[in-house]
């Protein structure tokens, strides 16, 4: 017959993982997480994370024509926050921006920072910070200044 899996609610967490996270947690006891703004940014498309489709077909039915697009067709970029319980943002990324240091920056300071300023004691987390970072890059000043 037909069968669908349905998708994973989290990522399984291995026994490296919970250590790390363990470790994360000992080095930072003390913090104010309701003052942390978490940060993260996802890439949206009409063909859904990276082109999943699946769907039950009844016996004898023909499986639907999926239109496909060449080279990526598309997608937006969205930066978001969350603090306590407050979204800050959500803030799209302009097409064709590519995020580098500066770039990364400039989008800070246009976005996130005119709503988080306004937060006085807040401190800033970004998943995806070092990804964004040398050590030599802009990143550095906003890091310590936060």
């Amino acid at each position: 017959m037909a069968k669908v899996r349905k998708a994973e609610r989290r990522p399984p967490l291995n026994k490296t993982h919970k250590l790390k996270l363990q470790d994360w947690a000992k080095k930072y006891p003390k913090t104010d997480f309701p003052k942390v703004l978490w940060t993260d940014e996802m890439r949206v498309s009409l063909d859904g994370p990276d082109g999943w489709a699946r769907g039950w077909i009844g016996k004898g039915q023909r499986a639907p024509v999926r239109l496909r697009r060449q080279q990526g067709g598309g997608g937006v970029l969205v930066w978001a926050g969350i603090i306590k319980d407050e979204l800050v943002g959500p803030f799209r990324v302009e097409d064709g921006v590519k995020l580098n240091s500066q770039s990364y920056c400039q989008f800070l300071e246009d976005t996130f920072f005119k709503q988080w300023y306004r937060k006085k004691s807040a401190s800033f987390s970004c998943r995806t910070m070092l990804h964004h970072t040398r050590p030599s890059t802009p990143q550095r000043g906003w890091q310590e200044r936060v």
